[in-house]
């Protein structure tokens, strides 16, 4: 490992440890024992980075212990601003729907910022403080996707078929989704675009990230999920990520793979949940087998119990 990744790991876990100051404590805690865990044998560690000035200890009590936790200071932000931010490009999604089909709008942002990717859905990020057209124009003009969930409600609103106008106007990629048959070829001028049948009940991860992959070739969604999987605390949440991440076992790098490994050998959550211990681990060491290092990959084989 090079001063550039260490760099880049102490980056994205400090990103993580900005994100869960919103949270709880024990995440806190977890987040800076995995920090420690992965950068120890290369002297960055808990130390180096209150040395840094980058997280501050803090000091609480449960009526029976004092524990130690950290969190991120000020001086950390900004670093985490001054390189991941202005470094690493992030994709935007504008989902366009009725608001009767909201819930589904719901499950398509979930799926896709568990890649990295950050989504818009006017109903829940526009406060009711905001000039709420400005802010349309705005996320439609920053926009590198336009998913319109296609139905007959999506055609009688008004602002739907606007969306989708200013969105063609503007050239990006387009992942449209029907509702049902009737709406499955797009309208006025997404007719040239094909759309993909959903239901409420089953969207096809390849619908969304087929298209992103072959048009995004630059930027690394699969690595962002892997970032996922690094924070991974409990057996759903891993199972989640590993179905997510299954269908692109074959695309993965050997550099991808192998932080895989790593990931998945020393997380419980991961090789003892049950899907990933039955189904996805075994996948995943049958489709890239001569990618993995020996010593690793008996590692990983006797945590799943792979015979």
């Amino acid at each position: 490992m090079d001063n550039k990744d260490i760099q880049r790991k102490i980056l994205e876990l400090l990103f993580k440890l900005r994100l869960d100051n919103k949270m709880d404590l024990a995440l806190s805690n977890f987040i800076i024992e995995k920090l420690s865990l992965t950068l120890t044998a290369y002297e960055y560690n808990i130390d180096y980075l209150i040395e840094k000035e980058f997280i501050e200890p803090k000091m609480y009590t449960d009526g029976f212990m004092t524990h130690t936790y950290y969190i991120i200071s000020v001086k950390g932000i900004d670093f985490i601003d001054n390189n991941i931010k202005l470094n690493k490009k992030m994709l935007k999604v504008f989902i366009s729907y009725n608001n009767v089909e909201k819930h589904i709008g719901a499950i398509i942002k979930e799926m896709l910022e568990s890649f990295g990717i950050e989504c818009f859905m006017a109903h829940d990020d526009i406060g009711v403080s905001e000039e709420w057209k400005q802010r349309i124009f705005k996320e439609l003009n920053d926009a590198d996707i336009f998913i319109p969930i296609l139905s007959d409600n999506f055609r009688g609103s008004e602002w739907c078929s606007q969306e989708a106008g200013i969105a063609c106007f503007r050239n990006i990629l387009f992942i449209p989704l029907s509702l049902d048959k009737k709406n499955r070829i797009p309208y006025g001028f997404m007719s040239h675009r094909q759309g993909k049948l959903i239901s409420k009940y089953n969207i096809p991860l390849e619908y969304l990230v087929n298209p992103i992959v072959d048009n995004f070739p630059k930027i690394n969604i699969l690595a962002n999920l892997i970032d996922e999987l690094f924070m991974v605390r409990g057996f759903r949440e891993a199972e989640r990520l590993m179905s997510n991440l299954e269908p692109y076992f074959n695309k993965l790098s050997i550099a991808e793979v192998d932080r895989v490994v790593d990931i998945s050998t020393t997380n419980y959550q991961i090789y003892a949940a049950g899907r990933c211990k039955r189904e996805y681990l075994p996948k995943f060491i049958n489709v890239n087998n001569e990618k993995i290092d020996e010593e690793k990959l008996k590692k990983l084989s006797e945590l799943i119990e792979l015979k």
